[in-house]
């Protein structure tokens, strides 16, 4: 089972051309949700959007 799991570095690496493609703000919003936990109406807040505008969810 141990040897199933990818190391977060690992993951980190794979994840980084992906966020390459994103812009300044969908990065924004994918650091808030994934890093900082936080929920869909405070990024949308931080980033001056709304909830259930394109992008946010």
């Amino acid at each position: 089972m141990a040897e199933d799991v990818e190391p977060a570095d690992s993951v980190s690496m794979t994840m980084l051309p992906v966020l390459e493609t994103l812009t300044r703000t969908e990065r924004a919003l994918v650091m808030l949700r994934e890093v900082f936990d936080l929920g869909y109406d405070e990024t949308a807040a931080a980033v001056d959007k709304s909830e259930h505008g394109r992008g946010v969810r």
